[in-house]
């Protein structure tokens, strides 16, 4: 399973110390408030956060950008101008 963190902290983590710790349990990670069940989406551009009840909506938006990007991609391929791509897919 990948993991992305800013650091290490292995004294919070040791059993050592008693610190203690939660499962199911709201967390704030960089400013974000994390709710147990939440869907979290990751990869090297960033993380994305969303209450489940939205990843149907976050899903059917980004398979349209991703469609639209892709759809752009070959348009500039062919040597057309980027000012043109909204005016020739509307028609």
């Amino acid at each position: 399973m990948p993991v992305w963190c800013r650091g290490v902290a292995a004294k919070t983590t040791s059993r050592h110390t008693k610190l203690g710790g939660e499962v199911n349990f709201p967390i704030s990670c960089g400013g974000t408030v994390v709710m147990p069940g939440y869907c979290v989406l990751a990869d090297d551009s960033g993380i994305y956060v969303a209450d489940p009840a939205r990843m149907r909506e976050v899903a059917v938006v980004a398979k349209s950008r991703q469609q639209r990007s892709l759809a752009v991609r070959q348009h500039l391929l062919t040597g057309h101008s980027i000012f043109d791509f909204d005016r020739e897919n509307s028609q």
